[in-house]
């Protein structure tokens, strides 16, 4: 004869292993960062989408000028910036990794290093401002650097945004607030930081090098 309360101890048992070996499955299908962190994410790529298609509108109707005038831009900068920002989100990449270990040590110093890389954009991005102002070109020039000066100040203010959003990640880090455990906060700031990255990808193809 079965004994009803061993058989039920049996599928009790079951469940359990079916819910442990669901779970990793689960957690690696989880969203990263802040859910309602993406509703800004979604709108300030459609903002920046809106951007480029009517600079690719605006552009289609005044080629010779738009190719004429890129020839003002310093595509050696551009590239230099974008290997930077790529470099940055590398190392964000590397210190969130750090923290799932338990690594804070190592997370303080990637994340210090992106900051940097931070920091070096900015940097450059005043030196070709310099250039332009030196050379008397303005967003008032023409069309084209409206969008120029336009397309990347707002990018910038982004990028200070994503640097101070580092910094602030960085102390977090350091005073041990952060954990494998708890990591939204950490993922909601390097989806941030990625987003600026992938903007000013987008930006440099656009203005520096379609032709």
């Amino acid at each position: 004869m079965v004994n009803v309360s061993d058989h039920q101890q049996g599928a009790g048992d079951d469940s359990d292993t079916t819910l442990a070996s669901d779970s990793p499955t689960d957690y690696s299908r989880r969203l990263p960062g802040v859910r309602d962190f993406w509703i800004l994410i979604v709108a300030e790529c459609t903002l920046f989408s809106l951007f480029f298609i009517t600079y690719l509108v605006n552009r289609r109707g005044a080629i010779r000028l738009y190719e004429t005038s890129q020839q003002a831009l310093d595509r050696n900068l551009g590239a230099f910036n974008t290997v930077v920002l790529i470099v940055g989100s590398w190392s964000v990449v590397r210190a969130l990794n750090s923290v799932r270990l338990d690594r804070s040590r190592s997370a303080s110093r990637y994340l210090a290093f992106s900051i940097s890389c931070g920091l070096t954009f900015l940097f450059v991005k005043f030196v070709e401002y310099r250039e332009k102002f030196l050379h008397g070109l303005y967003p008032t020039t023409n069309d084209f650097f409206m969008f120029y000066f336009v397309l990347t100040m707002i990018h910038m203010v982004h990028l200070i945004v994503g640097t101070i959003v580092l910094i602030v990640m960085r102390r977090g880090v350091r005073n041990g607030r952060y954990h494998g455990g708890n990591m939204a906060v950490l993922e909601s700031g390097a989806i941030y930081w990625h987003m600026v990255d992938l903007l000013w990808i987008f930006l440099f193809a656009l203005l520096y090098l379609l032709r």
